[in-house]
């Protein structure tokens, strides 16, 4: 198989790849180190991507901050996290996590401490509430939202 031939082909691969899914830039570069491309051709091949409306960085944000949030519910610390390990730009990060609802922000924080609330064995408040906050801080919510969630808690 030529180079022609085998670019092609890596490109329909790539094609195929962002169709099932959104993806951005990262997610495609990581796909293509499997192929024995150069650098060159890697870049080539996004920005093909890029211009064909295969790879949109805004909407791929926007799907990840939604699903993150709605199905995983994760807060806005770990949402931003994750995107800054895939190369996204704080601007395009900060213009969709400022899209979520904070009176839904809140409820959510406030159901998932509560559902963990009454998992918990320990009998101690103090105990009980600094597990509660570690808890909250791992899903990604800030600090200054869980200590009012835990206050209203009444621990």
């Amino acid at each position: 198989m030529n180079a022609d031939n085998y670019y092609d082909k890596v490109l329909n691969i790539a094609k195929r790849f962002c169709g099932k899914s959104e993806k951005c830039s990262f997610d495609v570069l990581k796909k293509l180190e499997y192929y024995k491309i150069t650098p060159q051709q890697k870049r080539k091949i996004i920005k093909n991507l890029e211009k064909e409306g295969f790879i949109d960085e805004k909407r791929y944000v926007k799907a990840f901050v939604n699903d993150r949030f709605k199905f995983n519910k994760w807060g806005k610390i770990k949402i931003s996290h994750a995107l800054r390990i895939k190369n996204i730009s704080e601007e395009i990060i900060n213009k969709f996590l400022n899209t979520i609802n904070d009176n839904e922000y809140k409820l959510t924080l406030s159901e998932l401490v509560e559902q963990k609330n009454s998992q918990l064995k320990e009998k101690d408040n103090y105990k009980r509430k600094a597990s509660l906050f570690r808890f909250a801080t791992s899903r990604g919510f800030e600090y200054d939202l869980i200590g009012k969630v835990l206050d209203e808690l009444k621990l």
